[in-house]
């Protein structure tokens, strides 16, 4: 089973602008009965860090986009009668590099690489015995990562009417 998603990112302009955020949340913060887990035996975080960069290299004619997003992120992923048994563990890095280029005000040239790694762990048996968790339920490793380079090319027929021709490889 498969399928295609379309997505439409910045393309850069003239300035140079871009931002940086950072996003966390932990159960240091997250106490007081927000959730069902008895506060001592609660373990999560999340950490994002992401950024977005982006310019012309020739003005009006050739722009960049360059972003990243980084993500550690731990949660319980099992609880039995109010304990947390385990955690999930996300550990990702997404990063992405665009480059477009205005050849005519009516055609448009643009390269995109795209780059994902995640490390997916669900372990760390905590406080379980073997009644409630067998060993190969305990835990397990997942590695993916996922690279995208695409070419696109725009012609603006008209007004209304904008021809596109995409190739990609993944």
């Amino acid at each position: 089973l498969g399928g295609f998603v379309n997505m439409v990112t910045k393309s850069g302009g003239d300035q140079i602008a871009g931002n940086l955020s950072f996003y966390m949340r932990s159960d240091k913060f997250d106490k007081n009965g927000s959730t069902l887990i008895p506060e001592d035996k609660m373990d999560f975080s999340v950490y994002e860090l992401a950024g977005t960069v982006s310019g012309p290299i020739i003005k009006q004619k050739l722009w960049y986009v360059l972003s990243f997003q980084n993500v550690d992120l731990t949660q319980p992923s099992a609880v039995y009668g109010g304990i947390q048994l385990r955690n999930f563990y996300r550990d990702a890095l997404y990063y992405t590099a665009k480059l477009t280029w205005q050849i005519t005000p009516k055609m448009k040239l643009t390269a995109e690489y795209n780059r994902g790694k995640e490390d997916l762990v669900d372990v760390d048996v905590i406080g379980s015995d073997s009644s409630v968790l067998t060993v190969d339920e305990a835990g397990g490793v997942r590695l993916q990562s996922n690279t995208l380079f695409s070419l696109n090319y725009e012609y603006l027929v008209s007004d209304k009417i904008v021809l596109r021709a995409s190739a990609s490889h993944f």
